[in-house]
């Protein structure tokens, strides 16, 4: 995960790369390989000699050079075998005995053989040309040391090394840890005297190899100092602050009113300006590829050459203000030199680059700052709680759309931080948010086809196939819990059942029984009703349940006509084979009931329950004291016929009080579809309705007059045989008092 953050970053240079207002007051003198070669005949093989240097840093003062920075680090001083400093002291002794007219060539024959003559030009220059800052490396890290104590520095040369960088040196507020270190490569003393500063010049990679943090500040052994670095003692130079007013506190280096933002470990985030390897330069062998910068390349031989040409009093190749108002770094990009580094940018980067880029940060003040703990943190988990949440709201495609979509504008948005100094993790958000969602749709899949799994054992007996699917399909619109709607109810019973198992033996009767339901089951799958149960030989089944159907009553009423349409075909097959015939009775109701899963907690059925239902069971026996066979409430009827109305032809039989009701229900016969019932019999209907409102009036000879006549008209009516006797009876004993029409029920 971090490698890949860490990639994110490197994309993030590249894309955010530009110069800023500072960049070009920053200009870099080349040890390059071509310059390496050309001084070779004049000042011999590298390292060249120390006044070389002590030149180049006068020339640079006199040219108006605001600072001036050695990425190089003159540790010791120079030695040479072939006359030591005691010989040489020697001889100029013994030339002052010389008349002074022959001892001046002496004199200077033995200057230029002095092996100290080059270090003693270069600290003069320090001195003189200040500022100048020189280079230190620190080295034997915390883990070298517990490995090997034995690296560190003795308490005199630790000692020794923290006088020399006393000046520098910055008190460290409590919980500001940057790394330690237990010895240090020093220039040697005299030089770091004369320097205006001494800055460690520490390379930190990341674990993969580029370098993306600087550290301001590195401490040296167990006291609670930092010293400062070469990058930023060049920048407090060109602001004109001294090492002594650089301030370190919690989370920051302070240089003036800047303030270079730091991790807990002391770190900074470095702040690329740019840079890329694109081809050969200046035939150099040993320089792979140019590296093409923002910041101003000057060859060490050219500036020489042009400070031979100005003492010639001729025109030299540079602009003449090429260093007026500058930090002037000089550092090396020749590959022998070692001093080639990885960066986001290329993997062979020159050391002083990266230097030149923390000091543009600091003159320009553009610091990246990194989103402080703990909201990385909090940003992860937020995403993948909001990633696993999109899993289980939306379809696995409207899902990945939405979850790539948000992803792609998150990593916009970061890019875009970033072109305003704001680094906000991208891995580890993106991981987070790409894996919970993935984990989350997963779970999602394991769960639907659990669920599916569940209805279909719950439903598959009793779902038509194409019902069933499409719960499968649109498990979201299907609610198992037990809840309240409007559902429409149907139970039938064969008539006479339990007298026929009495006569036929019980292996004929279940085999009769088995062949009877399935086809009664067939008419309820083939209108998407749900086979609720059976009761024996009854059949309950529902509309409107588990999914929701405008036309549930209607259904219901198709279905009851198909199931007495294949009795009778079922009947007629059973007739040729001399088997028993059946009759059956249906009751519907339409109401409000409560439907779900219901049960025990290890056996569970889906059913409906309530008032309603109890009345369509009465219903169904009702039709024994009517003769007739199907029967459905006011509620049926009239949900059926805002649905289709007039496909049906509903027969009003009365207010009936069923048993165990107190009120009395409206009770309708479902007589057929209304184009199949013959013209005769839709006027016997007709004349029964009238006789019907007789006797609700209570005019019994009148009613039983009417009801007769339908008799006449059709001598097999149930109902007209009903109420005719019923009216007989009441003509007998008279109305009862408080006569409302409403006829009991007799039985269940």
């Amino acid at each position: 995960m971090a490698e890949w953050e860490r990639r994110t970053l490197d994309a993030r240079y590249r894309f955010a790369a530009a110069p800023t207002e500072k960049t070009t007051s920053i200009v870099i003198v080349d040890i390059d390989e071509e310059s390496i070669k050309s001084l070779e005949p004049t000042f011999g093989r590298w390292p060249w000699p120390r006044e070389v240097h002590g030149m180049l840093a006068r020339y640079l003062a006199r040219k108006g050079a605001r600072v001036t920075a050695f990425d190089v680090i003159f540790s010791e001083r120079v030695r040479r075998a072939n006359l030591g400093e005691e010989e040489l002291r020697e001889l100029r002794r013994r030339i002052t005995k010389i008349p002074r007219t022959g001892r001046e060539p002496v004199e200077e024959f033995l200057d230029r053989i002095d092996p100290t003559r080059g270090d003693r030009i270069l600290v003069s220059a320090t001195a003189d040309a200040s500022p100048v800052i020189h280079s230190c490396i620190f080295y034997v890290t915390e883990a070298e040391f517990r490995r090997n104590p034995a690296l560190q520095a003795e308490p005199a040369e630790m000692n020794h090394y923290r006088k020399i960088l006393k000046p520098e040196r910055i008190l460290l507020p409590e919980g500001f840890a940057p790394p330690r270190f237990h010895n240090v490569t020093l220039p040697f003393e005299e030089l770091s005297d004369a320097a205006w500063a001494v800055g460690h010049t520490n390379y930190t990679p990341d674990p993969d190899g580029p370098c993306r943090r600087a550290f301001p500040l590195l401490r040296l052994g167990d006291e609670p100092y930092g010293y400062p670095s070469l990058s930023v003692l060049a920048a407090a130079a060109a602001l004109g602050i001294t090492p002594e007013k650089i301030r370190a506190e919690p989370g920051r280096v302070l240089l003036g009113d800047r303030a270079i933002p730091v991790d807990r470990k002391g770190g900074m985030l470095i702040h690329y300006q740019g840079g890329r390897m694109v081809g050969a330069k200046r035939g150099g062998a040993g320089y792979l590829r140019n590296f093409k910068s923002f910041y101003k390349y000057i060859p060490f031989d050219v500036v020489l050459l042009q400070m031979q040409e100005e003492a010639a009093s001729r025109k030299g190749p540079l602009p003449e203000d090429v260093f007026r108002d500058k930090v002037v770094l000089i550092g090396s990009t020749a590959a022998g030199l070692m001093d080639l580094r990885a960066t986001p940018f290329s993997a062979i980067t020159p050391g002083v680059e990266i230097h030149a880029n923390v000091i543009d940060s600091i003159l320009a003040r553009r610091f990246l700052r990194a989103l402080p703990d703990p909201y990385p943190a909090v940003l992860v988990v937020g995403a993948g709680l909001v990633a696993a949440l999109l899993a289980f709201r939306f379809s696995p495609w409207w899902g990945t759309a939405v979850i790539v979509i948000l992803g792609a504008l998150y990593s916009v948005l970061a890019w875009f931080l970033f072109t305003r100094d704001l680094v906000f993790p991208v891995a580890a958000p993106e991981a987070a948010w790409f894996f919970s969602f993935g984990a989350g749709m997963v779970g999602r899949v394991v769960r639907e086809m659990r669920e599916k799994h569940r209805v279909r054992n719950l439903f598959g007996r009793y779902l038509s196939s194409a019902v069933l699917e499409e719960v499968l399909k649109y498990p979201e619109a299907l609610r198992l819990e037990a809840q309240r709607r409007e559902i429409t109810v149907l139970f039938s019973d064969i008539t006479g059942f339990t007298s026929l198992s009495e006569d036929i033996p019980p292996e004929e009767i279940s085999a009769l029984l088995n062949e009877y339901l399935t086809r009664m089951v067939d008419c309820v799958l083939a209108t998407d009703g749900i086979l609720d149960k059976f009761i024996g030989d009854a059949v309950v089944a529902e509309w409107n349940a588990p999914r929701h159907q405008e036309d549930h009553a209607v259904r219901a009423c198709r279905t009851a006509l198909m199931m007495i349409e294949e009795l009778g075909r079922l009947n007629r097959e059973w007739e040729a084979q001399k088997k028993p015939m059946l009759s059956v009775r249906i009751g519907i109701n339409t109401g409000d009931m409560v439907v779900g899963d219901m049960g025990s907690d290890k056996i569970v059925d889906y059913t409906v329950i309530g008032n309603e239902v109890n009345t369509g069971a009465r219903l169904e026996p009702l039709n024994k004291m009517f003769g007739t066979v199907i029967l459905v409430s006011r509620k049926t009827r009239d949900a059926v016929e805002e649905r289709e109305s007039g496909r049906f032809f509903f027969r009003f039989l009365g207010r009936i009080r069923l048993v165990g009701r107190h009120l009395p229900l409206e009770v309708f016969e479902l007589c057929g579809e209304r184009a199949r019932i013959p013209e005769e019999q839709r006027k016997a209907f007709a004349t029964f309705g009238e006789a019907l409102e007789e006797f609700r009036r209570g005019r019994i000879e009148e009613a039983v007059e009417r009801f007769e006549e339908v008799l006449r008209i059709w001598p097999d009516d149930g109902p007209a045989r009903f109420y005719r006797d019923y009216a007989l009876r009441l003509r007998k004993t008279g109305l009862p008092e408080g006569w409302d029409g409403v006829v009991e029920q007799i039985s269940k």
